[in-house]
């Protein structure tokens, strides 16, 4: 049904003949403005509309939209955040890709210059994750990519040089004129953040970038997930409600995480490189006050590592750095399958996870595939016997123990520039990837064919992926690390709050939103892939009182809803057009119903 809602609204507009009215809203005058708080609401959110667009975004009050808006081959509105002028970004329009993963493919390939005839205006980009969004009003795609510079830049630099790159898909190798200068006040950077949103439905397709000074992104982390997360993109016409709930505090449940090492020769670098960015995986989740531990096996062993699960920072960067003798027939999906499944009967080890203890009750399981080639699960399934897999078993892709279980995947994988399953060289290493994207229908993958290992296994459980050639694990295993908390959290909302315009009190004390809270102090964090409130730093005290209030998109149903949507004297024209087309459509029925009669 929220999937439906863009469309529906298109629609909406088709059947009234009244677009201007019901769904373009009043226009402000072109002028550079610091936004207003809406008429009625104490959320602190406003809207963000392209002329002509049938969406629109919501920001929080103090946006400063600047104006007037570019104007040539582009239809896009800049944004600044007010509290940091290094932070810019923009939301446009673009042409219809299909749908928001080949949205997220057009634009992942502009900024790699993997696409588009014109070469890219900086010197490298990394990606660093990508992901769906479930539950959100538009079907969305996010990604976030570190772009190094030539040299010393601006974040508005940079941003109007993605303006020029995507804002023009509509037209490309379009122009661009009256993009704004940078500020004084703006630090040079080398190496900037981008944060990207694609959604599509319809065969309208909206794009939201935001760009910071990667020096300065864990400061505006939040601020930017406020605006780029999804939740915060609907139609023109759809007017948000007030809404607020009630918790109680009780135990947040654990984060138990699985690595899958490829331990192959030519691992050396990806694995200095993940134990190099321990560090920030184990801040951050020290940060968000979550009970966490880890486990490690490889590619060609489901036996846990070292002393098995464990806290221990040390104890992980020994797991993580498994040597470089591992067979060659990376198995990762094979060796997590056979250590998560308790009945498993393949082998020494097996079952190994279980058996520890793990996943722990009330805890979020999130398993981690790293390797620099796809899983090669088929070479356990020859077509002949084979003592590691005797019953020629093929990997199940919808009924299998991650799916069953609701265990989320991530991979640090063999990715192009555009986030697709393939090859990649790096700073830190390079990926063949060569087993990455089957294509025969030989049973490799349960009869599946296409279906990316890795990848594709990510993708349905909901998990996302990052390229093994990325110069930035650390950011990755950051998000990773924040959404399997998320994930054991018991603090779910019935709907999709619209995540810019949310106000979290414990006993009665407004809470910031924060990765990383004072010490003492508790914070909160939003995952809109799970819909949950995730609390940071010091945790509620058992029984504390938990208010939220927010906005959330309506769920429109019925006459009713229709006309409030349209509100005020459009609701008439509405309900006038529908009762026409009603009593047209029972004319016509009573019509075809007279000649059956009559033959």
């Amino acid at each position: 049904m929220k999937h439906l809602r863009l469309l529906r609204s298109g629609a909406l507009c088709l059947v009234l003949g009244a677009a201007v009215t019901v769904c373009a809203g009043d226009k402000e005058d072109p002028m550079a403005l610091l936004l207003l708080g809406m008429g009625g609401q104490n959320q602190g959110v406003v809207p963000i509309t392209v002329d002509e667009s049938e969406a629109e975004v919501y920001v929080p009050t103090g946006t400063l939209v600047v104006t007037p808006a570019p104007e040539g081959d582009t239809d896009v509105e800049i944004f600044t955040l007010a509290a940091n002028a290094n932070v810019d970004g923009f939301m446009g329009t673009v042409a219809s890709a299909g749908g928001a993963s080949e949205l997220m493919d057009r634009i992942l390939g502009e900024i790699s210059g993997e696409s588009g005839d014109a070469p890219r205006p900086y010197a490298t980009s990394s990606l660093i994750i990508r992901q769906e969004v479930d539950g959100v009003a538009v079907p969305t795609e996010l990604a976030q990519v570190e772009i190094e510079m030539n040299g010393s830049a601006t974040s508005t630099l940079l941003n109007n040089q993605l303006i020029q790159l995507i804002g023009t898909l509509t037209e490309p190798g379009g122009t661009v004129e009256g993009l704004p200068e940078a500020g004084s006040d703006e630090i040079a950077a080398t190496k900037f953040r981008v944060i990207i949103q694609a959604s599509e439905i319809g065969g309208v397709a909206a794009v939201l970038v935001g760009v910071s000074p990667d020096q300065i992104y864990p400061e505006v982390e939040q601020q930017l997930a406020a605006i780029i997360d999804g939740s915060n993109l609907s139609a023109i016409g759809l007017t948000p409600e007030n809404r607020d709930t009630s918790f109680v505090a009780s135990a947040q449940g654990g984060a138990d995480f699985l690595f899958v090492v490829d331990n192959s020769g030519s691992m050396r670098d990806e694995q200095a490189s993940v134990r190099a960015n321990a560090l920030a995986f184990f801040d951050r989740l020290e940060a968000i006050g979550v009970d966490f531990k880890i486990g490690v096996i490889t590619t060609d062993s489901s036996v846990l590592r070292g002393t098995g699960f464990t806290s221990d920072r040390t104890q992980f960067e020994q797991d993580i750095e498994a040597g470089l003798r591992g067979s060659g027939t990376e198995a990762g999906i094979w060796q997590a399958e056979q250590a998560l499944l308790a009945d498993s009967q393949y082998g020494p080890g097996n079952g190994s996870v279980p058996a520890a203890g793990y996943p722990r009750p009330g805890a979020a399981l999130a398993v981690i595939m790293v390797s620099d080639e796809g899983d090669q699960y088929y070479k356990h399934h020859s077509g002949r016997f084979n003592a590691r897999n005797p019953d020629n078993l093929t990997f199940n892709t919808t009924d299998n123990v991650f799916l069953n279980n609701g265990y989320t995947v991530y991979g640090i994988i063999g990715l192009d520039e555009t986030g697709a399953a393939g090859t990649c060289t790096g700073t830190v290493g390079k990926a063949r990837a060569s087993n990455n994207a089957y294509t025969p229908d030989d049973g490799r993958f349960n009869g599946n064919v296409g279906y990316k290992g890795y990848r594709d296994l990510a993708r349905d459980t909901g998990g996302a992926v990052s390229s093994i050639c990325s110069n930035n694990y650390g950011a990755f295993l950051t998000q990773l690390a924040d959404r399997t908390a998320a994930a054991a959290s018991p603090y779910t909302f019935d709907s999709m709050p619209i995540s810019s315009s949310l106000n979290v009190y414990v006993n009665g004390v407004r809470i910031e939103r924060t990765a990383a809270p004072a010490a003492g102090v508790t914070g909160y964090l939003f995952d809109a892939s799970s819909n949950r409130l995730n609390f940071t730093g010091t945790q509620p005290p058992a029984g504390a009182q938990i208010f939220v209030s927010y906005l959330s998109f309506p769920e429109p149903s019925g006459l009713a809803a229709l006309i409030s949507q349209a509100g005020g004297g459009a609701g008439w024209v509405l309900l006038a057009a529908l009762l026409f087309g009603v009593g047209g459509l029972l004319s016509l029925r009573l019509y075809q119903k007279s000649l059956a009669d009559a033959n």
